[in-house]
């Protein structure tokens, strides 16, 4: 499985970056690919629990706001006209949905559209920049979780939702996360040292409350992992968990904190 989890890594997270550094369509249509995939392993754990929520119109709604932040459309206004869709359905196919159905296809819609962000992020200031920083230090504490978890992990971090997950592991991956900001910092001395090494910090815990939240779901669903179409790591949502939160956090914080963007 370890060996698995490498060799994946070796080569995913070489595309990952050419498609970044590429940026433009080839961004937006990962993007788009994370969410179509992740859309469907959503589900598919929902209609394991005999719940038959509206994929279809998941689907569409955020494929819809990502034409939106590629047009540059009003989002808020495109989320609200989803939400009444929501529930137009819900009034047309009562009672074959239900209102739970309803909800939990709206509120896996609002989850998975904060991946928006990933792509959005590329609109800033030296967007590839902070696109590139975001994922090292994901992947530093993702890395380094996963390792101190397993040499030094004694103290359950959230049993009720991963057992497997420890404050060691926690502790571990957020000193992961900051040598990288570190090291950012040192290789790129223009930058604001103070407001980045914050914004790692950030990012590693951010992370970490990210990776939980898609742990609910699967929990709920009582399934190990979303998928599998990575080997080793499980499925979409298993590897890019970190960056459903993340994403946002560093699209505002470079925003409002780094206007220069570096």
């Amino acid at each position: 499985m370890l060996q698995l989890r490498i060799l994946s890594a070796l080569i995913g997270m070489p595309l990952i970056i050419l498609i970044v550094w590429l940026g433009g369509f080839y961004l937006l249509f990962f993007t788009g690919l994370v969410i179509i995939i992740a859309t469907w392993e959503m589900f598919k754990m929902f209609t394991s629990l005999n719940l038959s929520p509206f994929f279809w119109l998941a689907l569409v709604g955020n494929l819809l706001l990502l034409s939106s932040a590629y047009f540059k459309l009003n989002q808020a206004g495109i989320i609200t006209l989803l939400g009444i869709v929501f529930f137009v359905f819900l009034i047309i196919f009562y009672p074959k949905y239900t209102l739970l159905d309803g909800a939990l296809g709206l509120a896996a819609m609002l989850y998975l559209s904060f991946f928006l962000y990933f792509y959005l992020l590329d609109s800033l200031p030296k967007g590839g920049f902070w696109l590139i920083f975001l994922l090292l230090n994901v992947w530093a504490t993702d890395t380094t979780a996963y390792f101190s978890g397993k040499s030094f992990g004694r103290r359950p971090l959230a049993p009720l939702i991963s057992p497997r997950k420890t404050v060691a592991g926690a502790v571990g991956g957020i000193a992961g996360g900051l040598v990288v900001t570190l090291i950012f910092i040192l290789f790129y001395p223009f930058l604001p040292k103070l407001a980045v090494l914050f914004l790692g910090l950030l990012i590693s815990v951010v992370a970490q409350i990210s990776d939980l939240s898609a742990s609910i779901f699967k929990r709920q669903a009582k399934v190990k992992e979303a998928g599998k179409i990575i080997p080793g790591h499980g499925g979409i949502l298993d590897r890019f968990d970190s960056l459903f939160f993340t994403s946002p956090l560093v699209y505002y914080y470079v925003t409002f904190f780094l206007k220069t963007g570096g």
